[in-house]
């Protein structure tokens, strides 16, 4: 429906109130001030000082679209194309997961726990926001992010090109047999693999189930562990001794990967909570040979 009133505070207003019908008061406000700023580059001061602007019809038609596509529970990420973390602007689309403020937590956590010029694999980098978040920080490390998804790999080097951060991409399989030996040896290895079973998509908001990659958010089975229990062998087999381990799990099961974690073989083991207080994130180091 077009607001039956062009002026674009009455405008404005109008958008809020179709939107509240599904999202929160609040938060529908915040997506009408991003969507007349993306589509009109207004701001909301600027709607304010000039609440009796008219909008033409072109513009109108602008804004019922982007208010059709928030109404199909699309995230307002892939409609802008763009979204901010850890101070990067990142483009994103439906070929990689949108970016959680909880995996910044992630990034900040190996910031502060890892000093010195670092080797590091972000396995499973879909738009390359970790990698990019880390180069960001620490401009002097050499970091290398892995994905299976070629089209998540295009979106992570033009990332990297945009904000002029170099990062090394590869393709390749978190749960291939085999890695190439020709690598250099990480001191960080960290990832936010997939860990949700197949079986619960039900369970799943319809803005992440219609619209984010199931690649990267299920497992191929059952077995919500078996990244983890990949990249575990992996970085017993590639890290560096006294190298750090870092992992993003769901809340239910961070307490799980560590009982992966042989206590024989790795040391400081420590897991830590988000922002919502849900513990998400887990760390180890590799013991010293």
């Amino acid at each position: 429906m077009i607001p039956p009133d062009n002026r674009i505070l009455r405008a404005y207003r109008h958008f809020i109130a179709e939107l509240s019908k599904i999202y929160d008061e609040r938060e529908a406000g915040n997506m009408v001030v991003e969507m007349f700023h993306h589509e009109l580059n207004c701001s909301k001061a600027d709607i304010l000082t000039n609440p009796d602007r008219r909008l033409n019809e072109s513009e109108l038609v602008r804004l019922v679209r982007f208010r059709d596509r928030l109404l199909q529970n699309e995230p307002l990420q892939y409609i802008t194309g763009h979204t901010e973390f850890c101070g990067v602007q990142l483009l994103v689309s439906p070929a990689v997961l949108i970016p959680r403020p909880e995996t910044e937590e992630l990034v900040n956590w190996i910031v502060e726990t890892t000093q010195g010029n670092n080797e590091v694999w972000d396995m499973g980098t879909g738009s390359g926001c970790i990698a990019l978040g880390l180069k960001k920080r620490c401009p002097h490390w050499n970091i290398t992010g892995f994905d299976v998804s070629s089209q998540a790999l295009a979106i992570a080097a033009k990332n990297g090109e945009v904000n002029q951060l170099e990062v090394n991409w590869r393709e390749a399989d978190l749960l291939a047999d085999a890695w190439p030996e020709t690598l250099s040896q990480p001191h960080i290895i960290v990832s936010n693999p997939p860990y949700i079973a197949p079986h619960e998509l039900a369970s799943l908001n319809l803005n992440v189930t219609r619209y984010e990659p199931h690649l990267a958010l299920f497992t191929p089975g059952d077995d919500v562990l078996i990244f983890y229990k990949k990249i575990i062998n992996l970085a017993l087999d590639r890290l560096a001794p006294g190298g750090f381990l870092f992992f993003e799990c769901h809340e239910n099961h961070v307490s799980e990967v560590e009982m992966l974690l042989n206590k024989e073989l790795w040391t400081s083991i420590e897991q830590r909570t988000d922002m919502q207080g849900k513990p998400r994130m887990l760390k180890a180091e590799l013991r010293q040979t």
